[in-house]
């Protein structure tokens, strides 16, 4: 990630890329995507900014300056940002794996709070019952931003101007049509 940073700053951006996606092979960070879109957009490959920048938003959609970024290529090369369906819009809202621990925790949390008052034969409470409700309630929320991280993982970017694109994800298919 160092050796990133120190090829962005004397200017050789194709360099810092390459250290960024080094860098992303270890641990992936929001920072080294951030970095890596930065460099790859001044290396005069849009495409792969954008993807760079999604990726980043995906795990960080709190951060304004990848939101700037993404908007301004965006608009740069002239691309629609895609329509999303309501669940892919609020999954954007929090980390894609906070809705998977939010599912798992308020579901276990209503599990536990329904089983173990009989399991360790306490006198139920409405406290506990209340809580059992709400944590239910909050697992049946987090089900549709869960959907919508699933069907926003398969969205893709076309990086290739002319690429062809086939009747199936193989190189034997018919092909369609070709993008100018």
């Amino acid at each position: 990630f160092n050796a990133g940073l120190e090829a962005a700053h004397t200017g050789d951006y194709a360099a810092a890329a390459q250290e960024f996606q080094a860098s992303l092979a270890e641990q992936t960070a929001p920072g080294t995507l951030l970095n890596l879109g930065l460099a790859q957009w001044r290396s005069g490959r849009a495409g792969e900014a954008i993807l760079s920048w999604e990726q980043a938003q995906a795990l960080d959609p709190f951060d304004k300056n990848m939101r700037g970024n993404l908007a301004f290529a965006r608009q740069s090369a002239q691309l629609e940002t895609p329509e999303l369906t309501w669940c892919e819009t609020i999954a954007a809202w929090l980390p894609s794996n906070w809705w998977a621990w939010i599912a798992c925790s308020s579901l276990w949390l209503g599990v536990a709070l329904v089983i173990l008052p009989s399991a360790l034969r306490w006198k139920k409470a409405g406290w506990q019952q209340t809580g059992s409700a709400v944590a239910f309630g909050i697992f049946l929320l987090s089900i549709p931003p869960n959907v919508g991280v699933i069907s926003r993982s398969r969205l893709g970017i076309v990086l290739d101007k002319k690429a062809t694109l086939r009747l199936t994800p193989t190189h034997e298919a018919e092909p369609v049509t070709a993008l100018l």
